[in-house]
């Protein structure tokens, strides 16, 4: 067990920055209460011990002045506690726990460096969750490969707006056929989004902010066939959409917004996907069918003005922002529900007898 004398012998040390156990053999749970007389420490080392359980949140996150902490090569268990996002003056933070399950950390400014690129490095644990947001991730290299090569459990990932650069890490795929969510928005990931495998779990996917061009792939239907959010905007992605994305029954929320895309948006998108409910995107076709669950729509990407109508009901009709009009044929007495509300509608062309069924 570990001697809670080695702590409680400098209590009266309450100036104390630097605190090192580094590379002893304590054994047992880590008394994180007993910290809580150190306001000013800066710096916390319990690597290379033998300590083990849950991290106690009661202490360690009272840290107000920490800027490095150190709890790799031990065997403490669960998640990092959350309270640690709170760690304002936090800069460094080493983990490599054996049985850790969970890292979840949020940056509020990115001036926490968290570095994960390390050749040498084998990380001892499985992860089934990876949230690390808004950090200076990897300041030097910007590159993610090597931590998460080993990683082969995740369930959910989240390193959104951390800078990372490279090609677009489609291995994460391959090598987590379990993952539900992915989210790698606001980086600088380039090249082509092209996933080999047929992923039944994912349901999730957000690649929007970054550098990815080309074509998507013809058979992303087939390929992401239980997805519910996509997530693919402000990249450089050319091309039509493929019709195959009419094969995602679940997809509710599909952004292709400011990218090159070109041609119409595939009927068959409104003729399979039975839920959406938000769409973002260009040019549409003339007609749409009776799409019931469509709560908001952006044709604010058409360069044309064109006739469309509308044979569905739509809660929010998100109109264009910009100055090209547009024309739109309204449903007429037929419609199943009022429309709720309406936007800009003085910056458009509308044709025909406005049903009562809007009002």
């Amino acid at each position: 067990m570990f001697n809670r004398s080695i702590i409680q012998s400098l209590r009266l040390l309450k100036s104390l920055k630097t605190l090192s156990l580094h590379y002893n053999s304590l054994e047992g749970s880590f008394p994180a209460k007993e910290l809580s007389v150190f306001e000013d420490l800066e710096m916390l080392d319990l690597s290379k011990n033998e300590l083990n359980g849950s991290l106690i949140v009661q202490g360690l996150c009272g840290l107000k002045k920490h800027e490095e902490l150190d709890l790799s090569w031990n065997s403490f268990e669960g998640s990092l506690p959350s309270c640690l996002y709170n760690l304002t003056s936090l800069r460094r933070l080493f983990a490599n726990h054996s049985k850790l399950e969970s890292f979840q950390f949020r940056c509020d400014n990115e001036k926490v460096e968290i570095e994960i690129e390390n050749s040498d490095w084998v990380p001892l644990f499985k992860l089934e969750s990876l949230v690390i947001s808004n950090c200076s991730l990897n300041k030097l290299s910007h590159q993610l490969l090597t931590f998460l090569i080993h990683q082969h459990s995740l369930r959910k990932l989240d390193l959104s707006h951390n800078g990372l650069k490279g090609p677009f890490p489609d291995w994460l795929f391959r090598n987590n056929t379990r993952l539900k969510s992915t989210i790698v928005n606001h980086n600088s990931f380039t090249g082509h989004f092209h996933l080999s495998l047929c992923l039944n779990s994912t349901s999730v996917i957000d690649v929007s902010n970054n550098q990815l061009n080309g074509k998507l792939q013809r058979n992303i239907g087939e390929i992401l066939p239980n997805i519910w959010y996509l997530q693919l905007s402000n990249n450089s992605f050319i091309g039509s959409l493929p019709s195959l994305f009419g094969n995602m029954s679940l997809l509710d929320t599909l952004d292709v917004s400011l990218n090159n895309f070109s041609g119409e948006v595939p009927k068959d998108l409104f003729v399979g996907c039975y839920g959406l409910s938000i769409l973002f995107s260009g040019a549409m076709p003339n007609e749409l069918p009776n799409f019931v669950d469509l709560d908001l729509l952006d044709i604010d990407s058409s360069e044309q003005p064109t006739n469309k109508s509308f044979g569905t009901s739509l809660e929010k009709l998100l109109r264009d922002t910009s100055s090209v009009s547009k024309r739109l044929t309204l449903p007429n007495e037929d419609g199943r529900e009022p429309v709720k509300e309406l936007l800009d509608y003085c910056r458009y062309r509308i044709f025909g007898r406005i049903s009562p069924i809007f009002c």
